[in-house]
């Protein structure tokens, strides 16, 4: 199984991408760059403040279009 890890947003969610990274390969899934074919996307955003919002949504939009299997993680603002 291969996994693709895109981070978006602040260093919480790089360390917290580095510790998935690190997990996925201790267990031998073979972790990819993002843009390279992969069984599942992970896409880690902080999307607290509203002019992340737009981005985080932006590639998530473009990622499911063009991918199966996606996954979400972090911090997306409630408000609107």
């Amino acid at each position: 199984m291969k996994v693709a890890i895109k981070t978006l947003g602040c260093k919480v969610n790089q360390v917290e991408s580095d510790i998935l990274t690190t997990t996925f390969s201790q267990e031998g899934i073979e972790v990819v760059n993002f843009g390279e074919k992969a069984d599942l996307y992970i896409v880690n955003s902080c999307a607290v403040t509203r002019e992340a919002e737009p981005v985080y949504s932006e590639q998530l939009c473009s990622d499911q279009r063009s991918r199966k299997q996606n996954s979400t993680t972090g911090k997306q603002s409630l408000a609107k």
